[in-house]
């Protein structure tokens, strides 16, 4: 990166007019997808401004989802998101990587059988104050990068069998249909934007506070009964969801 020429004179932001260089050196393929950026420290160098100034029109790049940050590694141009429309169907996030071709791998960080403590719980599944429910939390990867974080609860009188699953290699629902007979029909989701606290931020190898997507979803058999709540974050930085919204009939 050779040096950069600041308008001190004009009334934009020295913020606003660094990551419109940067963003320009990107859509002119200048800087490509997964090329590393130099240090706060020599960006604010060559731009003759303070590193306050460059962490700001970096904040402002990391938004638009045209660079990320890895703990530990440092700041990258962004490759194109990876768009999901399980969000409308009810096949799961696992299945529709696949199908696209991309490389998918997944870390098991939480499978056991738990006693329900939480009222909210019982309510979202229909359960009774005694019963017990798996908990089954993963992190997925897709093509060596941490992108989605989540966490399932299901009811464990109809999914015993699912202790014994390798879910680095099988998709729940795909468990869920050959172990247990149950088939997923429907699901109800909600999707928020919220910030990542330390836990998360550690896990997708993001900044702590960067914002993430929230999902909350139940899924139902096609008898209607509520086998699966989970709660899953998702990077905002790499992925994005397509919605389909047909007109009144």
């Amino acid at each position: 990166m050779k040096e950069i020429i600041l308008n001190r004179s004009s009334p934009i932001p020295l913020h606003y007019q660094l990551s419109n260089h940067i963003k320009k050196q990107i859509e002119e393929g200048i800087l490509k997808p997964g090329d590393p950026l130099l240090p706060e420290s020599e960006i604010a160098s060559l731009a003759g401004v303070s590193t306050t100034v460059v962490r700001q029109a970096l904040s402002y790049l990391r938004r638009a989802g045209l660079i990320i940050t890895q703990r530990g590694k440092g700041t990258f141009v962004a490759k194109p998101k990876t768009t999901l429309e399980f969000i409308q169907r009810t096949y799961s996030s696992h299945e529709e990587l696949v199908k696209m071709g991309v490389k998918v791998s997944t870390k098991v960080l939480v499978l056991q059988e738990i006693p329900v403590v939480s009222a909210f719980l019982l309510n979202k599944l229909g359960l009774s104050g005694n019963e017990h429910v798996i908990k089954l939390s993963r992190l997925r990867f897709v093509n060596g990068v941490p992108m989605f974080l989540w966490t399932s609860y299901l009811p464990f009188r109809l999914c015993q069998p699912l202790l014994r699953e390798d879910f680095t290699k099988v998709s729940l629902y795909k468990a869920l249909k050959d172990k247990c007979n149950l088939h997923i029909t429907k699901a109800r989701r909600w999707i928020e934007v919220a910030k990542a606290d330390f836990y998360k931020a550690k896990l997708l190898e993001i900044p702590e506070l960067e914002p993430l997507f929230r999902i909350e979803s139940i899924a139902y058999t096609d008898k209607g009964v509520p086998v699966e709540y989970y709660e899953g974050w998702y990077r905002t930085d790499n992925t994005k969801f397509y919605f389909e919204v047909g007109g009144e009939k």
